[in-house]
Parts: structure tokens; sequence; C-alpha cells
């Protein structure tokens, strides 16, 4: 029996740049992430019938009903295959690109489109992020192709809520009681000292099972755009800061569509190229955390 791999075959972004989003519908997640996939679509070569599987990350749905996935899946004109959305915060992206690889390998899928987007405008104060451009649309994406050679290698996902702000009977209050920074709060040091220390962990088992080392690395693209953050997961994983690439400055921190903005600017800059090993990890203030390793 053959096995099946799958491969990133292309990449696309979409971004609105300025201090606010002024709600037009090009500044709406599921708008932004429309446009993202079709740049993905055109740099392929295919069209959006060619897609069989398409999974949404994000923190910031337009809507709740219907899900994003399938209000992108209407504006994109797929007809029949799976679509939805998934909210792990912003480790949703590799939670995404997580299901559509599990889906290829098993041969339920042979192409798929991932996408990250955000539109946090109102959503977040100056408290809870440090960017301005939080305020405004972006997204991500990235198409999946069925291969015989391996592309994504591996992914490794978990969580640990530890946040002593969260409300613990949030099942039971009203939508109106329920605080903002409940939504986009900030993790206190010592459980995200922790969140950090299991990336890690998760990481060097990962590397281990592949017999590599983080010096292998060709290419490190974190979710995280905070210097300090950055830092430390470069020591912790042992991989140089010089191989982080990340998510351009003026595009500030973006939640779910950091990691597949970053990874499209390396593409297009030839910070990544054909054969690269390419490390991604995301690391959320919510305590999901996330990694993969990809070939390209």
């Amino acid at each position: 029996m053959t096995s099946t791999y799958s491969r990133i075959s292309s990449s696309g972004s979409a971004f609105f740049e300025g201090d606010t989003a002024d709600g037009t519908d090009a500044q709406m997640t599921v708008g932004m992430a429309e446009s993202a996939s079709r740049q993905a679509l055109d740099d392929a070569g295919l069209a959006a019938a060619d897609i069989d599987f398409l999974v949404l990350a994000t923190t910031s749905p337009d809507i709740v009903f219907p899900n994003g996935g399938c209000l992108l899946q209407q504006r994109l004109g797929l007809r029949g295959c799976a679509a939805f959305s998934v909210e792990a915060g912003s480790t949703g992206f590799l939670y995404a690109l997580s299901i559509a690889d599990r889906f290829i390998a098993t041969g339920q899928a042979t192409r798929a489109l991932i996408i990250g987007a955000d539109t946090l405008a109102g959503r977040s104060g100056a408290a809870d992020r440090k960017s301005s451009a939080t305020s405004v649309a972006a997204a991500g994406a990235l198409i999946l192709e069925a291969a015989s050679e391996p592309g994504i290698l591996s992914s490794n996902l978990g969580g640990d809520r530890g946040n002593p702000h969260a409300p613990t009977d949030s099942t039971r209050r009203q939508p109106a009681d329920i605080r903002e920074d409940n939504m986009l709060g900030v993790q206190d040091a010592e459980s995200f000292a922790s969140t950090v220390e299991s990336l890690c962990a998760a990481f060097h088992e990962t590397l281990a099972r592949h017999q590599l080392a983080g010096g292998d690395i060709d290419c490190f693209i974190p979710q995280q755009t905070d210097e300090t953050v950055i830092q430390m997961l470069s020591h912790g994983l042992d991989i140089p800061m010089r191989k982080m690439a990340v998510v351009p400055e003026n595009l500030g921190d973006r939640a779910t569509a950091v990691i597949p903005l970053a990874f499209d600017h390396a593409i297009r800059t030839d910070r990544i190229g054909d054969g690269d090993l390419v490390a991604l990890a995301a690391l959320g203030s919510e305590g999901t955390w996330g990694t993969a390793l990809i070939r390209c």
C-alpha cells in the first residue's frame, strides 16, 4: 500500500494596514479569508473546484451561525466538500493544519485549503495587546496537496488553561456578563512560562522522533510577535534567532493569521526554499500551544 502524505503547494495573504478597520466587507473575517484564499489558488494555478476540504481558523468569527468555514465555502463557489471553522485561540491555525493533514494522509481529501483569519477590532483593549495593528484585519492561507513524499512531517498540539482569572461558571452566564478580558485576556506569568516549557518539551520530542536537532531547522516561524517571547523560544528550542522568520512589523500581532502571514512572507522573500526544513510554533495566551515540522 502506497503511503499518502501532504505537502504545501502554495500560500496567500491579505491584510488591512491602518489603525482601525471600517467594517467594510473586505475587512471582515470571511472577506479577508476569501482574499487570501484566492491568492493561494491563483499562485497554485487552481480553481476553487479543485479543493475538496476547507478549514478556517479564527478567534473572531463575523457571526456564529453559519460558521465561517461554510460562509467562505459559499463565497469561493465550493460545493459538497467538508468545510468548517475551528476555534483554538492563537494556536488555531496549527490545529487546522493538523486536521487537514490527517484527512489527506487517510485518503479522505486530496487538496485542502487552510486559512487563519482574524478581525479583532473592538474585541481587545490596549492593555491586552501591544500593537494597535491588532485592531485591523488579516488572513493567511495555505494549500495542502496529497503527495508521495512527506511534507508535513509531524504536528504536536496541546493546551492547559492556567489563567486563574478565567471564569469558572461561564456556561451559566449571559454573554453580556462575560467580561471582554476573559475572551482575549492575558495569561499570568507563571502559567505562560509553563506553557512555553510544555511547547519546547513537545518540540524536542518531535525532533528526536525524526533524529533531528534544533540546528537542523532552516526556518522557524513563531506565532508570537513579541521579541522577548521569541527569544525565549529561540533559547528553549536551540534555534538561532537568525533563523526566525517573523511577521513584518507593519502587520503587527494578527492572532490566528500570524503563522500563515509569516509563512507567505518568507516564501515571497526567499527566506524559505525547496527542501528547507521549517518549524512552526504557536503559543496562545489562552493556554493552547502547538508545533509543526514541515519539509518544503
